[in-house]
C-alpha cells in the first residue's frame, strides 16, 4: 500500500489525500532539506572568513581577486593572485633598479674665482 493513494469520497470529487507513508516521507525529505541549508550556509560563512584571513595576509590584494564560492576555488583564486603579485613586484624592481644611477653625478667645478669675478657672480645673482 506503498504507491497507493487513499480515498474517500472527497476523492471522487478530484480531491486525493496521501497516506502516512507519505506523510512521514515528506516530513523526512524536508528536514533533510533543512539540514542541507543549514550546511550551505555554514559553508558560505566559512568561506567569507577564509576570504577575509586571505585578504589580511596580503593587504594588496583586491576583492576581485579572491574569487569563488567554495574553498577550493578561494584558495585556487588566491595563489593565482599571489603569483600575479609576486610577477608585478619582480618587474617594478627590475624597473626601479634601471632607473637608479651608479654612483653620485661628476663636478663641474670651474677652479678657484677671483674676487672680482666672485663679485660679478653675486651682482648676477640678486
Amino acid at each position: 500500500m506503498d504507491d497507493e493513494l487513499v480515498t474517500d469520497s472527497a476523492a471522487q470529487a478530484g480531491v486525493v489525500t496521501p497516506t502516512d507513508d507519505h506523510s512521514n516521507e515528506l516530513e523526512t525529505l524536508r528536514g533533510a532539506l533543512e539540514q542541507l541549508e543549514a550546511a550551505h550556509e555554514a559553508n558560505r560563512v566559512a568561506v567569507e572568513r577564509l576570504r577575509a584571513a586571505l585578504a589580511t595576509i596580503e593587504p594588496a590584494l583586491t576583492p576581485e581577486m579572491l574569487a569563488g564560492d567554495t574553498v577550493e576555488e578561494l584558495e585556487e583564486s588566491f595563489t593565482t593572485a599571489m603569483d600575479t603579485l609576486k610577477r608585478l613586484r619582480d618587474e617594478v624592481r627590475r624597473e626601479q633598479v634601471l632607473a637608479v644611477g651608479a654612483g653620485a653625478p661628476g663636478r663641474h667645478g670651474r677652479g678657484p674665482l677671483t674676487a672680482l669675478e666672485k663679485i660679478r657672480e653675486g651682482l648676477a645673482r640678486s
